[in-house]
């Protein structure tokens, strides 16, 4: 559904270009629009999206503007293969800040090698999904993505486990998908 266009256009750029005139019609289009960018986020950038970003309402604007901080991110080929001081991927980064299940996609598209690459303390990006960000769908993403069983016995150089990580980060939901 999320690439079927109506007059030459996504059902993202719909969405975005409604007029808001109530707070709750508000909160539904970007819960609408979180879901269509999940589902397909190279929509963020297309053309008309981008060149009509200014008539959108400001929490649209906003909304937008943080996604395509990592689509441009996840083409910029010498970021995408470097690591920081901490031996982190941009992959790592977006996972400890929760990007957007969306924004993850673009950025393993960016670099699918950053799925099994460590830190410099031996955690994989799924690692730190399992420990810092709230979504189990980001998680399930990941783990479909490594297309493994054996990445769900990984350890950090501590030995910690991916079970260990969600019980720091102490997300329930999380905890139950890898039970």
């Amino acid at each position: 559904v999320a690439l079927q266009k109506f007059e030459g256009e996504f059902p993202f750029y719909w969405v975005c270009d409604l007029p808001m005139a109530t707070l709750q019609k508000l909160n539904a289009a970007l819960e609408i629009l979180q879901l269509l960018y999940d589902a397909y986020p190279e929509a963020i950038e297309e053309r008309k999206v981008t060149s009509t970003l200014y008539r959108f309402c400001q929490k649209v604007q906003t909304f937008i503007n943080a996604q395509l901080t990592y689509a441009r991110l996840a083409r910029d080929n010498s970021l995408m293969h470097s690591p920081d001081e901490s031996g982190q991927l941009p992959l790592h980064r977006a996972l400890r800040d929760n990007a957007t299940l969306g924004s993850i996609k673009l950025i393993v598209a960016g670099n699918s090698s950053a799925l099994r690459y460590a830190d410099n303390t031996g955690m994989i990006p799924l690692h730190v999904a399992c420990q810092d960000h709230h979504s189990p769908s980001v998680v399930e993403y990941l783990i479909g993505r490594l297309q493994s069983t054996t990445c769900l016995s990984a350890t950090d150089f501590d030995h910690n486990t991916l079970l260990h990580h969600a019980c720091m980060g102490a997300n329930h939901k999380i905890i139950t998908l890898l039970l």
